[in-house]
């Protein structure tokens, strides 16, 4: 290592021609042979046997052993141990030098004195190691089969024009009656409760007939036109319900039996 360094250090030192490398590394100097050679790491001497047992010290510096530069009273004397001296097992050492734990702890507790039990501290699965609980999924509710209606008013241009924009009635139903009322009114009266609006409504000499409206909190508008038959009791009133709303698709039919719902709620005396 130490010629390597050297040959480098010729080979590019920036103030040193090549010349002068190759006149040193190839000059004519006497070679020293026999019993010394040109480098010290290759000469294998009984002092430098002992001074490679104090290598990283200030003997390699010095190039003499530490008894030959340092006063007796700071020297420290190197021992090497017996075979015979040495434990069997490290550990041996270790367990006859360090007092027990529990004569430790014995030592230091008082007498009768019984240590507070360790508080409970609820885990907490920050990394997600733990298995999961099984939970089971809430059931949906069902949708409501209730409807309320808003106050509403329409007019009857309006009314016709929904009227005539739907060719089919959203619901083509009836309700049967067990007992007839009195006249028009009544009926318009019980409906009237429940929010549903009478357009019109006149008494023929075979029946009674109405035209309804309605509205919810959604905006969807309900059309009716009703008839009930003067005739053997029980009686049909029959019923069409047109339902007006934007993109209903098949939720206008759960709408027109809501409505229908309302109305019998509404006229459960006659039935």
């Amino acid at each position: 290592h130490d010629r390597a360094l050297l040959y480098h250090r010729l080979l590019t030192s920036p103030n040193l021609p090549p010349q002068t490398a190759e006149l040193i590394i190839n000059g004519s100097s006497v070679v020293v042979s026999g019993e010394h050679k040109a480098f010290t790491e290759e000469e294998h001497t009984e002092e430098n046997a002992a001074l490679m047992k104090e290598f990283n010290t200030l003997s390699i510096i010095y190039g003499k052993v530490g008894n030959q530069f340092i006063d007796e009273a700071y020297q420290v004397p190197f021992v090497r141990m017996e075979a015979t001296m040495v434990a069997e097992s490290p550990m041996e050492q270790v367990a006859t030098a360090v007092q027990p734990l529990s004569d430790a702890l014995a030592a230091t507790t008082l007498a009768g004195a019984v240590p507070p039990p360790a508080p409970v501290v609820e885990e907490t699965d920050l990394l997600g190691f733990f298995d999961e609980p099984t939970t089971t999924a809430p059931t949906p509710s069902p949708p409501s089969t209730t409807l309320t209606l808003v106050p509403y008013t329409l007019s009857g241009d309006d009314y016709q024009t929904i009227w005539g924009q739907q060719t089919q009635p959203t619901l083509s139903t009836s309700l049967s009656f067990t007992s007839l009322p009195p006249s028009t009114v009544e009926v318009e009266t019980a409906l009237t409760k429940t929010k549903i609006c009478t357009m019109a409504s006149g008494e023929l000499p075979t029946e009674f007939k109405f035209f309804l409206y309605g509205k919810d909190g959604e905006g969807n508008v309900f059309l009716v036109q009703a008839v009930i038959v003067k005739a053997a009791l029980p009686t049909p009133m029959t019923i069409e319900i047109k339902v007006k709303g934007d993109g209903m698709g098949l939720d206008a039919k759960v709408k027109a039996d809501q409505f229908l719902e309302l109305m019998r709620s509404a006229l459960v005396a006659y039935m």
